[in-house]
């Protein structure tokens, strides 16, 4: 048996830890997704969005494009292996959404 002991933070907590978001279905969920990266869109804020799949980063993209919010997808697929390395410099910057695998 080894004791644990606990250390205390050095500073108050500032993060909030918001209760986790579950969904009926897959589609649910990339709509949702579709609706928070719209609101940061529409701020001018940054958006990456990780995806767990090739598939599922293009599934997202096409949500994103029937509803014509602007981005770029960063996956596996040779097509996008030429434009990498300018979809990376073009991340972080004001309204650019990254979809990434």
């Amino acid at each position: 048996d080894l004791n644990v002991v606990p250390v205390p933070t050095n500073r108050p907590m500032i993060r909030k830890d918001n209760p986790d978001d579950v969904f009926v279905s897959q589609m649910a969920k990339f709509r949702a997704v579709y609706r928070e990266a719209k609101e940061m869109y529409d701020q001018g804020r940054p958006v990456l969005i990780g995806t767990t799949s090739v598939n599922n980063s293009e599934l997202l993209s096409k949500i994103f494009r029937e509803n014509k919010l602007p981005h770029q997808v960063l996956n596996a697929r040779p097509e996008v292996v030429e434009k990498e390395a300018e979809i990376v410099a073009q991340a972080g910057r004001w309204r650019k959404i990254t979809i990434s695998t």
